[in-house]
């Protein structure tokens, strides 16, 4: 049965080819709250952009809930909103259309408009309008090279050039076109719209079943077809492919790579591998932060610390109500930290070193701000260098459990704490903000665990290969003391599995050369060619400069001659030169 494409699927297929399969094929699934709020605040950034192009346009110049005809773009009205189009296999509902006049004299085209929720425009919404402005060809003779999208709070207008490439846009047709009559399924690739899919539990599920390379967080797209390429298709096939690089010369410090392969080794031996030399700075005083944000806005609105100083441990959080007491709080967490001569806080990831430095110029002393950037460590980094866990991803949420930590809330996450803000923005309900309070500690109390344990790991001087490490209660292995290993890149006799393996290496060599091939390898044809004369002229050198002054013409024996040069003459039908 042909399925027919719709704003939804079309928006489905923007961020996974996947998602929009499952909704063509009749699926769907439990919206989560985050793409709920986004709803809601869709609708609100429609109802504003509304009233503001009231006062742009005059009565009769705004038309909407129409089907789009050749009839309606004759009258020239300067918006058409929530105006269907329908195609072949598609049946859409535009947000709206708007009337651009162009350089050339009483000429205009009609540009697709986008209602954005989101404060930055990202490559999705370029996409989605390039597809609707590839839609509108069928009505103007023109495909539009701009489109318009209303977006974030304060509901800007912002005008967009799009790629009218027809090439990209007819590659997306067929596949959507294979799609609605089942000819073409998509491959399953997770993706960073899994988190808020209605589909989340159910692709995740597929996804231990196929044992699919996209649940190692952070392997693109195009690595996963790479290693198709060579008939890897799983975690557990990924995980025998990895053998310790040799570094390069030229390389930096800063220079080490995240190896897929041995996080996936990780991952099937349920083991904690440690590749390099890790190292954490000592101090009398850690401090451990964690900071929660409104995204839209870029606003940060609670800092959490954790300050462990003489074995006493304190927790502290700094909240601000609106975006006024943003700098507020972050004076205060200054304040709080600076106040010892020694210390170090840790962090996870780069978010807190980037708001510390965007705050840095809030404050008339600079000097307590770069204390801080001095002594902030990213545990992250440090993860990403030399630590791998058997956790598919690298995120607090992940190794935080891989350690023993659970948070409160089951669902409890950064995008899930932007949903409780919302809601205690509205309501200002006391239960909201406690939530979002616990959660910022207890991403405190995960990351002070995570730091320890990569503490202990990293003072282990002698690790029990293959046995639980006492210290730390964790399996532990250090890459470099693995024998099978670091015995990769050494001459010797190998070992196979199997005697028919062995048969078929022997066979990939080139050694019946010496048998039957005797071009290079005959030692009679070698000496003959050693043997041979060089040429007698091979090492002459000019040694002398000698002068011959022509008296007359070789080739007519003219004598008509000046200096020793022949005057062009002709005789005989010949040319002299």
């Amino acid at each position: 049965m042909e399925a027919t494409i719709t704003n939804d699927i079309l928006e489905s297929y923007i961020c996974c080819k996947y998602k929009a399969y499952l909704k063509i094929m009749g699926l769907s699934g439990i919206k989560s709250d985050y793409e709920n709020l986004r709803g809601k605040l869709r609708n609100e950034v429609k109802h504003n952009a509304l009233n503001k192009m009231c006062t742009q346009a005059t009565k009769g110049q705004i038309i909407g809930d129409v089907a789009l005809t050749a009839s309606i773009l004759e009258k020239n009205p300067l918006f058409i909103l929530n105006t269907s189009i329908e195609g072949d296999h598609f049946s859409l509902v535009l947000d709206g259309i708007k009337n651009i006049k162009t350089n050339q004299q009483g000429l205009s085209y009609y540009a697709p408009m986008l209602f954005y929720e989101g404060r930055q425009i990202r490559k999705e919404q370029r996409l989605f309008l390039e597809l609707c402005a590839t839609f509108l060809f069928k009505y103007q003779a023109i495909i539009p090279a701009v489109g318009l999208i209303w977006h974030g709070k304060e509901c800007k207008s912002t005008t967009v050039r799009l790629n009218t490439d027809s090439r990209k846009i007819e590659q997306i047709q067929l596949e959507f076109k294979k799609m609605c009559i089942d000819e073409e399924i998509p491959k399953l690739i997770l993706n960073y719209h899994c988190q808020i899919c209605e589909f989340q539990n159910h692709c995740y599920e597929q996804a231990h079943q196929e044992d699919n390379l996209s649940l190692i967080w952070g392997i693109s797209e195009k690595e996963i077809k790479a290693f198709n390429r060579k008939g890897i298709l799983t975690v557990t096939q990924l995980a025998h492919t990895f053998r310790p690089r040799r570094k390069r010369k030229n390389a930096g410090k800063d220079s080490q790579q995240r190896y897929h392969a041995l996080q996936a080794m990780a991952i099937r031996d349920e083991k904690v591998y440690v590749l390099g030399t890790a190292q954490m700075p000592d101090s009398p005083v850690y401090i451990y932060i964690d900071v929660e944000s409104d995204p839209d806005r870029d606003f940060i609105y609670l800092i959490g610390l954790i300050i462990v100083e003489n074995d006493v441990e304190e927790h502290l959080s700094f909240w601000a109500d609106n975006q006024e007491q943003e700098a507020e709080i972050f004076e205060q967490f200054v304040t709080e930290v600076t106040r010892r001569e020694e210390f170090v806080i840790f962090c996870y990831g780069s978010y807190e070193r980037t708001y510390i430095k965007k705050m840095r110029k809030t404050l008339p002393d600079q000097t307590s701000v770069d204390r801080i950037l001095n002594a902030l460590v990213n545990i992250l980094s440090i993860i990403y260098d030399h630590i791998y866990f058997p956790t598919y991803s690298n995120g607090l949420k992940y190794v935080g459990k891989y350690v023993g930590f659970s948070w409160t809330e089951p669902d409890a996450s950064g995008i899930q704490s932007i949903v409780w803000r919302s809601h205690w923005e509205s309501s200002h309900n006391a239960i909201w903000k406690q939530k979002l309070l616990t959660y910022n500690i207890e991403d405190c109390i995960a990351l002070k665990i995570v730091a320890e344990t990569i503490r202990g790991i990293i003072t282990t001087t002698e690790p029990n290969k293959g046995a639980d490490n006492q210290d730390i209660n964790l399996s532990v292995d250090f890459v470099e003391e693995i024998e099978k290993l670091s015995d990769y890149y050494t001459w010797r006799k190998l070992d196979f599995a199997h005697p028919d393996f062995e048969f078929i290496n022997k066979r990939a060599y080139f050694d019946y050369q010496q048998e039957r091939v005797y071009i290079r390898s005959s030692k009679t044809i070698r000496k003959a060619k050693a043997t041979k004369p060089p040429s007698p002229n091979r090492n002459l050198s000019a040694s002398k400069k000698i002068t011959i002054v022509a008296t007359q013409c070789p080739t007519c024996n003219s004598k008509n001659v000046i200096n020793g040069i022949i005057k062009q003459v002709r005789t005989q039908g010949y040319r002299c030169i």
